[in-house]
Order: C-alpha cells, then structure tokens, then sequence
C-alpha cells in the first residue's frame, strides 16, 4: 500500500519531539508521499479519517508520555485502528539505550497500547538544556542528576522511517 497521505503528530515540551517528527515527516516526504507534520493540539480530529497512516510521538516526561499525547491515542483510537500506527518516543535518558531504559520507555506506551494496534515503535535520544527548562521541570532534572546535551540522532530516525516505508508503503 503507498499511503495517500501520512500525519506526523507529535507532542512537545522543548523541541527534541518537534524536531524528530519534522525528521520523520522530511523523510516520507522526500519518498513523494504527501505529508503533514502537526503538533497535536493542532489537529482538527475531523481531518483524521484524510490520512492513511499515522506517526504519533511524543517525549518522555516523568517516564510518561505527555497527557496531550496519551489523550489523543486514546479519544481517536477508532481512526488510528483501521490505519497503520507508528509510535515514536524521545527523552534524553534514552541516549544510553540500555536494556532498562528502554524497557521503561516501552512501559511509557503501555498504558495506551492495550487498545491502539501499534505497528512499529522507535524510541530516540533527545536533548536537554537546562536553562531552557521551566523551574519545575528544572528542579527535577537536577534531583534525578540527568546532564544535558544534544543526543538527537538523525541518521537512527531517518533510517527507522526509511524501514518502515519498505515494510508497510510499497506497492505489491
């Protein structure tokens, strides 16, 4: 099946979400597949059933998906099950892409992945700057002594993309 059209939805906080799903959108795009990369609280979930697939990412934040996120999963579930779903997840912690990391990464998608049909999932470092944090967010990252930097790894989200555009975008 080669997709009419695909969204790439995402959810941020400080941009590392953002930047993974423009990589993402890019990506479909340059394959001369029609793309729209929107943040979620930006969607008009009447324009759903337009799209023939779907990737939906959003960041860690306290080893949870953002609400926005998880809300948007759960109240367009009937859509986003009769289309393929691609879930993309990024936090800083995942740039050491341990076995324990990214099984609490995996339990962040839990929650929603009982009642969405999830055809591929991609978990993505990110990146952290401190002074960009709000005081809240930044009292919590000091407690939990997680350093910052850019970690965001391009070529991993690009050729993820690229994988799932073999699989599930060819035509047979």
């Amino acid at each position: 099946m080669i997709p009419g059209k695909v969204l790439v939805a995402y959810a941020t906080r400080y941009g590392s979400t953002k930047d993974i799903a423009e990589a993402v959108s890019k990506t479909i795009r340059e394959m001369g597949i029609e793309t729209d990369c929107m943040d979620i609280n930006s969607i008009n979930p009447e324009n759903l059933s337009d799209y023939d697939a779907f990737f939906v990412g959003s960041p860690l934040h306290l080893g949870k998906w953002l609400p926005e996120a998880k809300e948007f999963m759960q109240f367009r579930r009937d859509i986003l099950n009769k289309k393929p779903v691609f879930i993309f997840t990024c936090g800083i912690t995942i740039k050491d892409k341990t076995e324990h990391i990214l099984k609490k990464a995996e339990f962040a998608i839990y929650e929603f992945s009982e009642y969405i049909k999830i055809d591929e999932k991609g978990f993505f470092p990110g990146k952290l700057t401190v002074s960009d944090l709000n005081e809240s967010d930044s009292q919590i990252v000091r407690l939990a002594g997680v350093g910052e930097g850019d970690f965001t790894d391009t070529v991993s989200v690009i050729i993820w993309t690229k994988d799932i555009a073999d699989k599930y975008f060819v035509d047979e």
